[in-house]
């Protein structure tokens, strides 16, 4: 699916869950028609925070790269959207196209809040914005995180079907070259 099609959009996860790009990221009254009131910018190194007298901006300095640890911002950005959700508000993920990033943070969230596997979280998300698809790393960090959670992992590790290429990992997965795959 191309990116054209949802650039500029705000696709609801939840009712009080949105993901997007950097393009809606600058859509002031998009936003606002949906009651935005925070934002998790995972594109930090290269977005600014557009409205920061009108939203409650986290920054996230990380780019779409396998040598990014993603799960090191787990945390963070969970905290960040249950706080801004205790309080009423509603949060907005993006990043550069919102494939990767702000899809793993949402799916991470899902996973995190409602108790789904990796499979049910990334078929839910991707049913609102068809053109996720996280990184390989961000990917393999989600099944790490899964494991934590369920105890399991959802999804069978192929090497030749996620993104019909292998990606080689340095540190703490050194090595592994393989690839996860949603059927």
């Amino acid at each position: 699916m191309h990116p054209g099609r949802y650039s500029g959009v705000v696709n609801e996860i939840t009712s009080n869950l949105y993901i997007g790009d950097r393009f809606s990221a600058q859509e002031k009254d998009e936003l606002k028609r949906h009651d935005v009131t925070h934002i998790v910018n995972m594109a930090g190194r290269t977005c600014p925070s557009f409205f920061p007298t009108d939203f409650t901006y986290f920054v996230v300095k990380i780019d779409d790269t396998t040598e990014e640890d993603i799960s090191a911002h787990f945390e963070s950005t969970f905290e960040f959207i249950e706080n801004a959700h205790a309080k009423g508000g509603r949060v907005f993920v993006h990043c550069e196209a919102g494939r990767s990033r702000s899809a793993t943070i949402c799916i991470n969230y899902l996973m995190r809040t409602k108790g789904w596997t990796l499979k049910k979280a990334f078929r839910h998300v991707k049913s609102k914005r068809p053109i996720i698809m996280p990184n390989f790393r961000f990917f393999f960090a989600l099944c790490e995180m899964e494991k934590e959670i369920t105890g399991v992992y959802s999804l069978k590790l192929d090497a030749s079907t996620y993104y019909n290429y292998n990606i080689r990992l340095e540190g703490k997965y050194s090595g592994m070259t393989t690839t996860c795959t949603i059927s």
